[in-house]
């Protein structure tokens, strides 16, 4: 890989938002998960890492996006002791059907709301 690049990032008042989209199925099998799996999503979360390190705002968001049978989505919160920046990732899985596309906004809406109230100085 000659350069890192993400689907999308967006820089909202002193925040970044990272967010890749992933083709791979293994949200469909979070009931087994195996060695292999969880050394995926580590290098998927590697990978959304290193592209939200490159921005220079102390308040990041990364959002990981799988496709899977439902939506779901995972928080966690990673800091870096060298720069003080705390990164916000969720991995995120949103079903391919036609069918959720208003439950999957819904459900976005509501997350995006979420990283955008854990931002501010009070919460």
């Amino acid at each position: 890989m000659r350069y890192l690049e993400p689907d999308l990032v967006i820089y909202k008042g002193d925040c970044q938002y990272v967010i890749d989209a992933k083709y791979k199925s293994h949200m469909f099998n979070q009931e087994r998960i195996t060695e292999d799996l969880k050394e995926i999503f580590r290098y998927d979360l590697h990978q959304i890492l290193a592209y939200s390190s490159f921005g220079t705002a102390l308040n990041k968001r990364a959002i990981l996006v799988y496709p899977a049978s439902h939506f779901m989505s995972r928080e966690l919160h990673i800091s870096n002791p060298l720069t003080r920046a705390i990164t916000y990732v969720c991995l995120v899985g949103i079903p391919l059907d036609v069918a959720s596309i208003g439950h999957t906004k819904f459900k976005l809406d509501e997350l995006i709301e979420r990283l955008q109230r854990s931002q501010s100085p009070d919460q």
